[in-house]
């Protein structure tokens, strides 16, 4: 077909992608494939195309970093690389080139906000922002001095900002390593590249000679000490224990992703707000080799994560992990019993029935229903070597307007 559209000297160029997209699930692994997918996944089969045809090949398909852009074209696999996704982070990519300066080229870290309705960045804020949210930062008239403090990506944007317009800046953290949360968010296997947005601040900050101070509390007489003018607080939250009756026996999905998992016992996640957390959550905690669960709130298990495709690689892993999903059902209550067993009580969306327990991580009206393997024990009930049931762990965000929960519930005979 190439040769014969080649031949009606009709076309000046074929632009080539890979597979099909009537599917969601094709459209993010062949034509815009997301994070999960390996640099480039396409080329080598561009350029097989490349070389059966005489035309000039475009081909674009997350080819993000110019050392991939660079072998592409040096070898001669294509002629133009399409790096879309490259150019929405960093939109003065080509000038950093000439200038000598793709070192300081922020890179594409693949979270793929920018396929949203309105194509944004998580790595840039400026992006589609543009006209009250600029690109290039105008100095100050007033150079002040600035003390931030907290060194997750908000603290790492705003010590950046300030040194840009020509402030003295010292960011304070905690930690002994920037990033907050996003050390969280990256801990995940396909969602490493997600450190690329701490990476790129902190080497930005060390060319705008912002001094960092690591492993140290911002209290008050420490924030008199340094004088500031001005002083941003940038040190995020921590997840809500309040709010739930039973909730003093729960923990959070940041201490799930934090700590170090049980050795044993059965897993009960409990996703409230339809994003990464509990999942990361679970990866880790089968990789563990306990036995998970999952109880959602929403029909489908990860519905909040942007509608990008993220929502279907978790669906692909739980079915990979053989997690037994239940739907529709809301965490109202964590009962301790006898021997510190624990047991989840929820109350199903559709029917609002409550009281079901979570056997097999779903309601009483859900147990009617085949499980998604084997038969499992109710959670709590003991094992035949004595040992039983569950933590409960829990988080707390917001979605939309309301606020929803995230649980861990992990498994583990320790009350």
């Amino acid at each position: 077909m190439a040769r014969i559209l080649e031949q009606s000297g009709l076309f000046d160029f074929f632009n080539v992608i890979y597979g099909r997209m009537d599917t969601k699930m094709s459209l993010i692994v062949n034509s815009m494939p997301g994070m999960f997918m390996p640099s480039a996944p396409w080329l080598t089969k561009a350029a097989a195309f490349r070389r059966a045809v005489r035309l000039p090949v475009f081909h674009a398909a997350k080819i993000a970093d110019l050392a991939t852009a660079r072998h592409a074209i040096g070898e001669g696999l294509i002629d133009m690389v399409g790096m879309t996704r490259a150019h929405i982070a960093e939109p003065h990519l080509v000038r950093l080139i000439e200038d000598g300066r793709e070192h300081a080229a922020r890179p594409c870290v693949g979270g793929s906000h920018c396929r949203n309705a309105k194509a944004t960045c998580i790595h840039n804020p400026a992006t589609a922002r543009e006209t009250f949210l600029p690109h290039n930062i105008a100095p100050s008239a007033t150079p002040r001095k600035v003390l931030v403090v907290g060194a997750g990506p908000a603290g790492l944007e705003a010590a950046r900002v300030a040194a840009s317009r020509g402030h003295r800046v010292t960011l304070l953290e905690a930690a002994d390593r920037a990033g907050g949360q996003v050390l969280l968010a990256a801990s995940g296997s396909w969602r490493r590249n997600l450190i690329g947005i701490v990476d790129w601040r902190v080497g930005e900050l060390q060319r705008l000679a912002v001094e960092v101070r690591y492993n140290q509390y911002a209290e008050l007489d420490d924030v008199l000490a340094e004088r500031p003018d001005v002083v941003i607080v940038a040190t995020g939250g921590i997840p809500d224990l309040n709010g739930l009756a039973g909730g003093e026996w729960c923990r959070s999905v940041a201490d799930a992703l934090s700590d170090t998992p049980p050795q044993t016992g059965r897993v009960l996640f409990y996703d409230g707000t339809g994003r990464h957390n509990a999942y990361l959550g679970m990866e880790r905690y089968v990789s563990a080799g306990l036995d998970v669960r999952l109880a959602v709130l929403d029909a489908l298990p990860a519905q909040e994560t942007g509608g990008k495709g993220d929502d279907l690689v978790w669906m692909r892993n739980l079915e990979k992990w053989q997690v037994p999903v239940r739907a529709h059902v809301e965490l109202i209550e964590v009962q301790r019993r006898e021997g510190g067993v624990l047991r989840a009580i929820f109350r199903h969306q559709l029917t609002r029935a409550d009281g079901g327990r979570a056997r097999g991580g779903g309601t009483r009206h859900d147990r009617r229903r085949r499980p998604l393997r084997g038969r499992p024990r109710a959670f709590g009930q003991r094992r035949p070597d004595g040992s039983c049931g569950l933590r409960a762990r829990r988080s707390r965000s917001c979605r939309s307007r309301t606020a929803r929960r995230s649980f861990t519930c992990t498994g583990s005979a320790t009350p």
